[in-house]
């Protein structure tokens, strides 16, 4: 139904926005890490797909530190339980949030986790699953595996390496 999709989120050090000079905050955030989550409806494969943010999401997406120890925990095998069409998916686990929509009156609220930069078709697929009660999805939608993916280097004319930067 939904197909084997490719969904990418980019983690971003948080770090960035407040150590930038300004010509680079200019420019967003710093891409330090890109993370992924293998998405399944049932016993459907969704596709893949995961938020930019900062070391501690690199750590629950791969469930390891950064000295590459296990955790023993993390996002994968989680479920998205509540699920609201053209505002967010939660999960619970560990209270993850992806918006679908500009919130801008949690500004200064929440602490922005991610930015889908490519695959909104996995979230917006994820948005129309049927719900039951309390939004939730009437067949678990869960995380079935997570992990980290090579951040490809940018170069300028001269061939210096340049930071990968997103807009938030």
């Amino acid at each position: 139904m939904f197909g084997k999709l490719s969904i990418a989120f980019i983690v971003v050090s948080l770090t960035a926005l407040f150590c930038a000079q300004s010509v680079e905050a200019a420019k967003g955030p710093r891409v330090t890490h890109k993370v992924f989550f293998d998405i399944k409806h049932g016993d459907e494969n969704m596709g893949r797909n995961g938020p930019k943010t900062a070391e501690n999401f690199r750590a629950l997406a791969t469930g390891k530190n950064k000295e590459g120890e296990e955790l023993g925990f993390g996002y994968k095998g989680s479920k998205f339980h509540r699920v609201i069409k053209d505002f967010m998916i939660q999960g619970g686990d560990f209270r993850k949030f992806i918006c679908t929509v500009v919130t801008s009156w949690l500004d200064g609220r929440h602490v922005v986790f991610g930015k889908v930069l490519e695959g909104m078709d996995i979230v917006r697929a994820i948005e129309n699953v049927q719900k039951g009660g309390g939004d939730r999805p009437k067949v678990d939608v869960i995380i079935a595996d997570s992990g980290e993916l090579p951040v490809e280097p940018i170069k300028d004319a001269d061939g210096n390496e340049v930071p990968l930067h997103v807009e938030l």
